[in-house]
């Protein structure tokens, strides 16, 4: 897929065969981008630097994931140190799991 612009979410759907991928400019513009269901499993990879607004980008994540749902985040071109604080200070997510390469966290209740 080209991507030319925005933000790049991919969210996977439970008891469905295809990945829809949603391109939003904005975090708000999220759920006017697709026919949405709450999402099981969401990856936001090497954007995350580019956000403006991280706490709301955060929130609108949160709010489309299932509670028992999966943010798959990488820090993009920023240091893991500050994307992690962004993350935490959020109040929403929880960081289960650090790799090199990305950081798995779960949304808290």
């Amino acid at each position: 897929m080209k991507h030319t612009g925005g933000i790049l979410i991919t969210v996977a759907v439970r008891d469905c065969d295809c990945i829809p991928t949603v391109i939003a400019s904005t975090p708000s513009t999220i759920m006017k981008k697709s026919v949405f269901h709450p999402s099981l499993l969401i990856y936001a990879l090497d954007m995350f630097h580019a956000v403006d607004d991280p706490k709301a980008f955060l929130t609108e994540l949160h709010r489309v994931v299932k509670p028992d749902g999966v943010l798959i985040i990488d820090s993009g071109h920023q240091p893991v140190e500050d994307a992690k604080e962004k993350i935490v200070s959020s109040g929403l997510w929880e960081i289960t799991e650090e790799r090199d390469i990305f950081m798995r966290c779960s949304p808290l209740q």
